[in-house]
């Protein structure tokens, strides 16, 4: 189960980023985080009520509000402010680089083992990102200022799993933890919203198909995969976890080049086969290992 509830939390996060361009298309950053955080917030809030999950801020403890803070908040702030500068692609590739952090990070930090399989796995991973971001080097697309703030809010998303693998681990309730992470991403929100304000009233400028992304954005693809996540976060391991983020590149460019029009070639598709195999290299060597050992009645 936490597998499957991996890949559904990924896509949910591809899909995000195809319905931030829609709503970036009319709205400034400020004015998408701000609304997303909010959004999400409540959907989240009415999901732990109706699992019976809710809980105070003083039986969590204060790591689910850091980790709000974190991300989506200082997350969504550097990714949307990239999104607007960079192609969606992009935004996928550098999700792809999670699997290159996170196994040292995990093993430094929560002192968890670091599987050969992982290691080959991320290795592949980065292969599969060397080739999608040198088959994107040539198209006029590149945006240092773009890309550097995707890289900071990969980044931030990296120290989050290290707090949010702690917190799954000791609380065992994934909707509060995540409904208190949400609403602790509000206050970047609307700081966000107050420091960089748009140009006329907020939220005046929406158009049908901006409206719809940030709607989606907020209620659907800002909840689901932050409980996924949480869900699977006190079962696996952040180094085998950060895999499913090379994901991210797999199912986000195909949804580029369907829905946004972006480019999407043969070299791509290599890329995105590549990633996927990384990516499911330690389920399969689990299962290879399972299908050798002996059973019960041949010892």
């Amino acid at each position: 189960m936490p597998t499957l509830a991996m890949f559904i939390a990924v896509f949910f996060w591809s899909s995000s980023i195809i319905g931030m361009k829609f709503a970036l298309a009319a709205f400034v950053p400020a004015e998408a985080m701000a609304a997303r955080a909010v959004l999400a917030a409540l959907a989240m809030w009415t999901v732990a009520l109706a699992m019976r999950q809710a809980a105070s801020i003083a039986t969590l403890g204060w790591r689910p509000l850091l980790m709000g803070l974190l991300e989506p908040g200082l997350v969504s702030a550097f990714i949307m402010s990239g999104l607007a500068r960079s192609p969606a692609t992009t935004c996928a590739v550098m999700w792809s680089l999670m699997p290159l952090l996170q196994p040292v990070l995990g093993r430094l930090v929560l002192k968890e083992a670091i599987r050969p399989s992982v290691v080959v796995g991320a290795a592949l991973a980065l292969a599969g990102t060397l080739i999608l971001i040198e088959g994107k080097s040539g198209e006029g697309q590149v945006s240092l200022l773009g890309d550097a703030f995707l890289a900071i809010g990969v980044g931030l998303a990296a120290i989050n799993q290290l707090i949010a693998r702690r917190v799954a681990q000791r609380s065992g309730r994934p909707a509060a933890v995540t409904a208190w992470q949400l609403t602790g991403s509000i206050g970047i929100g609307l700081l966000f919203l107050a420091f960089f304000p748009p140009p006329v009233s907020p939220f005046t400028t929406g158009t049908p198909s901006a409206t719809a992304g940030l709607v989606y954005v907020g209620l659907i693809a800002g909840v689901a995969p932050f409980l996924l996540y949480n869900y699977a976060l006190q079962h696996v391991p952040v180094g085998r976890i950060s895999l499913f983020g090379g994901l991210t590149a797999p199912m986000g460019a195909p949804m580029a080049f369907l829905i946004l029009g972006e480019a999407l070639t043969l070299r791509d598709v290599l890329a995105i086969a590549v990633v996927t195999f990384a990516v499911m290299l330690p389920s399969l060597a689990d299962w290879w290992r399972q299908w050798r050992a002996p059973s019960p009645g041949q010892e």
